[in-house]
Parts: structure tokens; sequence; C-alpha cells
């Protein structure tokens, strides 16, 4: 008999923490305390008893239900639902943001744009937002907008790694190297390091004749990431680019080592056999 007072009064426990918690705001926390409440009941036909039922059905609990449709691995039926909501509310920044991200997780970028540039337009000092957006635009194929976009994250927050990654992005797509360069040293002035930067800035190297400074970048990445087979690609086209054929073919096969099947593996091959052999080594003279 203790067993289930202790029960009901757990209960009834829940239930009034998830009361506190709906009362303040934060109702995506409450979600757990009302479901520990279920059966506990604060009076017959209490209020709150009539403002939880209402919870259940507006936007908090909408957004957790995306959310966790989303996790099990169904966005369509998220988008659904997000859809729905958006023609309710559709100047709530966080529902704009949560259908943005379900169509980008589709793979729908045209509508993942969409609903990410409202959500932006709505809360326009969100930076992380701007981020998302950029990518969207890059993934849509619209590298112009995504370098506005990139750069008005980066006016609010110049730390921000995956803004200056978008950034590079966008600007390797539009072909615009020497600017790419720029950024790469913007980003490292902002303190950012990493493999994908020394990428970016070695494809950029390559694109603009320059193999011995694109084969400094390929090698700093190989060094953060050994196991990046696109690393010792640059450092082998890098290396044709030098004219030197031995190096070129060890680092293409560490290149076969790693990513066996890689679709540039004959482009790099054949440019190895367009080179001469590298001159035999010659000893000093006594």
């Amino acid at each position: 008999a203790r067993g289930t007072v202790d029960g009901a009064e757990g209960r009834l426990a829940h239930r009034r923490g998830g009361k506190g918690l709906v009362e303040v705001g934060r109702g995506e926390e409450a979600q757990g305390e009302i479901a520990g409440g279920q059966g506990a009941r604060l009076m017959l036909n209490d209020p709150w008893s009539r403002k939880l039922a209402a919870f259940k059905k507006g936007t908090s609990a909408l957004l957790l239900r995306a959310t966790r449709l989303m996790g099990r691995g169904k966005t369509a039926k998220a988008v659904e639902l997000l859809e729905e909501l958006f023609q309710r509310e559709p100047d709530n920044p966080r529902v704009a943001r949560k259908l943005g991200v379900a169509q980008a997780s589709l793979g729908h970028w045209k509508q993942a744009v969409t609903a990410l540039s409202l959500a932006v337009w709505l809360e326009p000092a969100d930076a992380e937002l701007k981020v998302s957006l950029a990518w969207a635009e890059i993934m849509s194929g619209n590298n112009e907008a995504a370098l506005k976009t990139a750069l008005a994250a980066l006016e609010q927050d110049a730390g921000d790694a995956a803004a200056h990654e978008a950034r590079l992005t966008a600007l390797s797509n539009l072909g615009r190297f020497a600017e790419l360069i720029e950024a790469y040293d913007g980003a490292r002035t902002a303190g950012l390091e990493g493999a994908s930067l020394e990428l970016a800035a070695g494809k950029a190297q390559l694109e603009l004749g320059a193999a011995d400074r694109a084969l400094a970048h390929f090698e700093r990445a190989g060094k953060m990431d050994p196991e990046d087979a696109e690393a010792q690609v640059g450092c082998a086209l890098a290396q044709i680019g030098l004219g030197s054929k031995d190096k070129a073919q060890a680092c293409l096969e560490r290149v076969r080592a790693l990513a066996p099947d890689h679709p540039a593996l004959a482009e790099v091959q054949a440019g190895i056999e367009s080179l001469e052999d590298d001159a035999p080594r010659q000893d000093p003279a006594p």
C-alpha cells in the first residue's frame, strides 16, 4: 500500500513540476515531467489540466514532436507537421528554423533556403542561423547568396569556423581563388586551423599555378588528418605540378591505401605518366 501511495505522490510531484516549467516558458523541458505525471490529478477539472491540454497542442509540444519524428527517421512526417504549424504561425522563427532544418535533412535545399531565409529575417541577430542558411544556399547552387550570408555571419562572429568554411566553399565554387586565399588568411588570423581550411587553400593555390604553395597546404592537411585521402590527392597533384614523378607516385600509393576507389586515381596516374622520369641522383664529386 505504501508503494502505491508513493507512486501516486511521485506522479503528482512530476505533474506539479511540469506545471511550473510551463508557467516559466520552458515548454520542452516540461514534457518529461508531464510524462512522469501521467495519471495524477491536481483536482477535478482543475485549470492546470485545461492548460495542459492546450499546451499539448501548442507550439513547443509540436516542435518537440517534430524533433522526435526526425530522430526516428520519419523526417517527411515531421515536415508535414511543421508545414501545418507554419501555416498557423508564419511569423514564428522557431517554426521556420525547424522547418528549414527538416527540409535540409531531406535534401530539399530550395525549400530549406526559403524557410531559413524567413527565420534569419525574423531573428537577424542569430549568427548560427545565418551559417545554416549559407550552407543551404551552397547546396542549392546559389553560391553568390551563400557568400553574402556567410560574410554577414562573420560580421557578427569573426571566429565562427562553420561560417569561414562556408565562405571558402562558396568562393571555391565561384572560381574566385585569389579571394579564397585572402579568406583563408582571415580564418587563420581569427585563430582557426584545420585540415579542411588547408585543403581549400591548397586547391586554390593549384588553380593559381602555385604548386609549391599548394604542396605546403596539402602536407599540413595530411599531418592534421592522416586518414584523409584528399590531402594525399592534393600532394600528388602538387608534385606533378612540380615535375617530381617519384614523389607524386608515392602520394598516389598513399591514396590507394586510404581510398582504393577514389575517383581521382585515374587522373592522377595519367598525370604521373606524362612526366619524365626523375633524373638519377648525382653523387658529389670527390
